[in-house]
């Protein structure tokens, strides 16, 4: 077992600032292995807002404002050495999660969204022992693309590998939808005529 491993099985107290290092390395070391040009982050800040200030004569906006989040975690897509996509973002809660973090999460994803069309954008709750995830995230999280809980600090391996089987999933999705909004010409571009987001539980 990994020094860091114990770290994270002895410190039941820790903050979610402490956990997201353990979640991030368990993340790296079990999913870039397999996975090409993807980067993890810790604290990537991506842009949260960009707000129009005012417009030159010819309608171009000529004064903008960026509002400017940090990211729990962050899967990002390198094109090259100074050029990478948001592809998806979790947050990251432990134990309980109230109405209120229910709220601001479901926003954020929201608002995250409005800026980045293509991002997924989900929920990792750690240490929830027996209890399931909780039925306000149902009700307030519309704008998650996924939500998952580990029972204790520490994944087990059957939550770990579901985990990565689920970003795995979601960059993905977010490729197909870059894809389809800015990619694809309008003369051969695709006819799409269904668009099915099927419910799966576990």
């Amino acid at each position: 077992m990994s020094e860091s491993t114990q770290n994270i099985k002895s410190n039941q107290n820790m903050t979610e600032k402490e956990w997201v290092g353990g979640v991030l390395q368990k993340l790296q070391s079990n999913m870039l292995p397999h996975f090409r040009n993807i980067q993890i982050a810790e604290g990537k800040r991506l842009t949260f807002a960009n707000e129009v200030l005012g417009y030159s004569s010819n309608v171009e906006p000529a004064l903008r404002n960026e509002v400017m989040h940090e990211s729990d975690i962050l899967l990002l897509e390198m094109r090259d050495e100074n050029f990478w996509i948001p592809r998806v973002v979790i947050d990251i809660k432990l134990g309980s999660i109230s109405t209120q973090d229910a709220l601001i999460c479901n926003h954020k994803a929201q608002t995250h969204k409005m800026v980045h069309p293509f991002l997924r954008y989900g929920l990792l709750i750690g240490n929830r022992q027996l209890f399931p995830l909780p039925a306000r995230l149902f009700r307030m999280g519309q704008h998650f693309d996924f939500m998952i809980s580990w029972k204790g600090l520490e994944s087990e391996d059957n939550e770990l590998q579901k985990t990565i089987n689920i970003l795995r999933s979601e960059v993905a999705a977010s490729r197909r939808l870059e894809e389809i909004l800015f990619k694809e010409g309008t003369k051969n571009k695709k006819r799409i005529t269904i668009l099915h987001r099927p419910l799966l539980i576990g």
